[in-house]
């Protein structure tokens, strides 16, 4: 009852996802290939430092396979790519830290086995397929997230990555 005994104002309330956005403690990663080429792949390591909650929505134009493993070999990170916060106001920076196009010497073990993301094969691509997947990440860790090209021509590969890090002295969850 707004405004009733024992209430001060009207009682609000949000999704979980907005409340974090509020916290400072949600970031997002966009990383785009143009080009995959054929069997080619798009990679991203993701080293976890803390705690991270990530879901990652994979889109591409034709047939790829995807997957994520834990604890890749690598020789080379890759380029760094920048973690924004999604509240604008904080000044709160993400610990996870993500790479593009790492030097991948093993791929570790796979912990979502590979998924078909139908878009078509050659000339008869049809593009916009895509799927999301969430994992809770344990820390200190690294992990792989890989689109694998498999439709016979270069395409486009993309994935957008949304994770929520607890802040200092929270549960890791």
């Amino acid at each position: 009852m707004p405004g009733g005994k024992g209430f001060g104002r009207d009682v609000i309330t949000t999704s979980i996802a907005h409340h974090r956005i509020h916290q400072g403690t949600f970031f997002e990663v966009n990383i785009l290939d143009l080009a995959v080429a054929s069997a080619g792949t798009l990679d991203v390591l993701v080293r976890v430092v803390s705690s991270a909650h990530m879901r990652i929505h994979a889109a591409v134009s034709a047939d790829f396979l995807a997957e994520m493993t834990e604890a890749p070999i690598t020789t080379l990170d890759g380029t760094p790519v920048t973690a924004f916060n999604l509240n604008r106001f904080s000044s709160r920076v993400a610990s996870t830290l993500l790479f593009q196009a790492p030097t991948i010497t093993d791929i570790g073990a796979p912990i979502l086995e590979q998924q078909y993301l139908p878009g078509g094969s050659g000339g008869n691509a049809i593009g916009a397929q895509g799927s999301t997947f969430e994992e809770i990440l344990m820390s200190p860790g690294d992990y792989l997230l890989r689109l694998t090209n498999i439709s016979g021509q270069a395409n486009i590969g993309s994935m957008n990555i949304d994770f929520y890090e607890p802040p200092e002295g929270a549960p890791k969850v």
